[in-house]
């Protein structure tokens, strides 16, 4: 079938969409493919030592200020694969993504005149919205993410028909 769908009107208002088509060939540990999922690797959970103060750089400083409403430095990623995905298995997937990611999983404060810092918020379960294939997005997939009030990264995942929909907004503050 045609893998190729229609970018989403609530993401088409970012500044970068990538679309990626997946065609699954091979199962590997952790991979999400033709409705399977293999287990992910055991090993050692990362110990948190105690937290230091990390403060945005001046590179970060400068997105988030840049960062207004309507102009959110705020990309999406949207995702076809073949094969519906494993909604337990995706889940732990991005928990420990972002358990192993600071500052995807973690929040910005600013206090007054003070340097604007990350706040690690592994408490806050990631943002990962799930519906069927076809259905339109929520809301809140047409607003950037605020990192004052949430983590830098929200899933959309559709599943159905023998295929999945992954949209991932992702702050570019987080990543670049």
């Amino acid at each position: 079938g045609n893998l190729f769908a229609p970018i989403s009107p609530a993401i088409r208002n970012f500044p970068v969409v990538i679309v990626v088509h997946h065609a699954p060939a091979v199962v590997r540990p952790g991979t999400i493919t033709r409705g399977h999922c293999a287990p992910p690797p055991v090993g050692p959970r990362l110990k948190m030592r105690r937290q230091r103060k990390l403060f945005l750089n001046g590179f970060e400083e400068y997105l988030l200020a840049d960062d207004q409403p309507g102009y959110r430095k705020t990309f999406a990623m949207d995702l076809t694969l073949q094969g519906e995905v494993d909604r337990e298995a995706f889940e732990v997937g991005v928990r420990t993504a972002l358990e192993r990611h600071p500052l995807l999983s973690s929040r910005v404060r600013r206090r007054g005149w003070l340097r604007p810092r990350w706040i690690r918020a592994l408490d806050i379960p990631p943002p990962i919205h799930w519906s069927s294939l076809g259905d339109t997005f929520p809301a809140d997939a047409e607003q950037g993410i605020d990192l004052t009030r949430e983590i830098g990264v929200r899933f959309y995942v559709q599943v159905g028909r023998g295929a999945s929909r992954v949209v991932i907004l992702v702050h570019h503050t987080c990543c670049d």
